[in-house]
């Protein structure tokens, strides 16, 4: 079942109006996942520059690239959190306010998930 939607889904994306979807889809995906950051921060009273949120941002996507932690978990609130205190965003709230973010977009989708998954789930 598996194998067959995966080959199913490499026919839409060898068409490039296929690839140029699911890219746009990324894209929306990115730059929902910096407002709901954006918005996090603004209510802890730090309305920061476009730039050093999307740097932020993005170091710790990047750390999460290297490290095989669940969910990047503790990579990316550390190298979140570590990247907006070195441009200048108060160690209080780069801590809070990342830590709001994944916990509300990340985490907490996941505990909401898990009556669905679990008894889906081979022992």
């Amino acid at each position: 079942m598996v194998h067959r939607d995966l080959a199913e889904i490499a026919v839409h994306l060898a068409r490039p109006h296929g690839l140029a979807r699911v890219i746009g889809f990324a894209l929306l995906n990115w730059i929902v996942q910096l407002v709901a950051l954006w918005i996090v921060f603004v209510a802890f009273g730090v309305a920061m520059p476009v730039g050093v949120l999307i740097l932020g941002f993005g170091a710790a996507n990047l750390a999460t690239a290297l490290p095989h932690t669940p969910g990047g978990l503790g990579v990316v609130e550390a190298g979140m959190t570590a990247t907006y205190i070195a441009l200048g965003i108060p160690v209080a709230t780069a801590l809070v306010g990342v830590l709001c973010y994944r916990l509300l977009g990340h985490w907490l989708p996941v505990i909401a998930a898990l009556p669905l998954v679990l008894p889906h789930v081979r022992r």
